[in-house]
């Protein structure tokens, strides 16, 4: 059962020069620094709603369950605190913020935050995500 205060850290991951393309390619978010190094950005930097979408990587790595449908109801308060360098592995943590029955389910609220190891463990990101779990029935 999830508990207000739970905080779950997934493995860290490094952003490739390749994933930043297509990203920009697909959604048209593209800028000099995401290929080379420009002032004041002293390397290529990554697009900030590319590190956010991959929260989804560290969810499934750490909540996946095939007996529990998720509905992402809402995602608020996102800050992108710092560029992240292509190639510096992020390391995701999601802690619990709340949590409420609903229905056969529960809705939870979570908390993201992206870290880098830089100059000790420095958040490039944070946001909260209210998501509706509840139980899927079994087909036969």
């Amino acid at each position: 059962m999830l508990e207000e205060g739970d905080s779950y850290t997934a493995s860290p991951f490094a952003i490739t020069q390749e994933q930043v393309r297509a990203f920009g390619a697909l959604t048209g978010d593209w800028n000099d620094h995401n290929e080379k190094a420009v002032p004041p950005f002293l390397q290529p930097t990554a697009q900030g709603f590319f590190t956010l979408a991959l929260v989804a990587r560290a969810w499934e790595e750490l909540f996946f369950d095939k007996s529990v449908e998720v509905l992402n109801e809402a995602i608020s308060k996102v800050v992108f605190l710092r560029q992240v360098p292509i190639g510096v592995a992020m390391t995701p943590v999601i802690s619990v913020f709340d949590v409420k029955r609903a229905g056969d389910g529960m809705r939870v609220v979570w908390r993201y935050k992206l870290l880098i190891p830089i100059e000790e463990k420095l958040k490039v990101a944070v946001a909260a995500n209210i998501v509706l779990r509840y139980y899927a029935k079994k087909h036969a």
